[in-house]
């Protein structure tokens, strides 16, 4: 999982996103990476490459082992109000298949160079470029963007392995942090200062997210 975002959104790529039929206040943008996915949205099943979804409308989401883009906008922000131009009150909108080619194509040949908050402004502007929306970057990002995407940033980590354990610090983590169950176990000693936005997309996004890539990793 590679998770970014600033105050007024989050950007999830995933092939582990699977939701039960919720509604919530954000709107939500999801584009297939590779092949298509399945949607359950105002009382129909749809198998689609990309969809925008507005504000409070009931969706089931089954993307589990398709990788994934997942947008997730404040819904009173002046990006939400982009891509709701799209919907134009009808709920949501499918996207084009142009269009998703050239998001997944975009998407999987540069997001691997986001390092910090500059280079996360660079490409997130690319990604606007691709789904054709009319919209600027706030002048400055939030600082912890950074923080978060070196932290979540399994893929390309920032230290040299020789092919022994990679239990950096082991001691001090377990000696400052303890050791926990789950995610929810550790945030919920640990509380985290998160907006309501934040907080909001955590309890319904990403700690699921969390916690199903915490149990593949023990099963596995």
């Amino acid at each position: 999982m590679n998770l970014y975002g600033a105050d007024h959104h989050l950007l999830v790529l995933s092939d582990a996103i699977e939701a039960d039929e919720h509604r919530h206040s954000f709107v939500q943008v999801t584009v297939a990476l590779e092949g298509a996915f399945e949607i359950q949205i105002g009382g129909q099943s749809l198998e689609t490459v990309g969809i925008v979804v507005d504000s409070n409308v009931g969706h089931r989401l089954d993307g589990l082992g398709r990788p994934l883009l997942l947008l997730l906008m404040d819904g009173t922000s002046a990006l939400a109000a982009s891509f709701k131009r799209m919907i134009a009150g009808s709920g949501y909108a499918e996207l084009s298949g142009e269009a998703q080619r050239s998001v997944a194509s975009f998407v999987q040949s540069e997001y691997r160079s986001v390092a910090d908050c500059e280079s996360y402004e660079t490409f997130f502007a690319g990604l606007m470029e691709r789904f054709e929306v009319e919209y600027a970057l706030p002048d400055a990002a939030d600082p912890r963007v950074g923080e978060v995407i070196r932290f979540l940033n399994f893929r390309n980590p920032q230290i040299y392995w020789d092919g022994n354990d990679t239990y950096v610090q082991k001691g001090g983590i377990v000696r400052d942090f303890g050791i926990f169950d789950s995610p929810d176990a550790f945030f919920s000693v640990h509380r985290q200062k998160l907006s309501p936005v934040r907080r909001a997309i955590y309890r319904r996004i990403v700690r699921h997210l969390m916690n199903r890539n915490v149990g593949r990793i023990r099963d596995s």
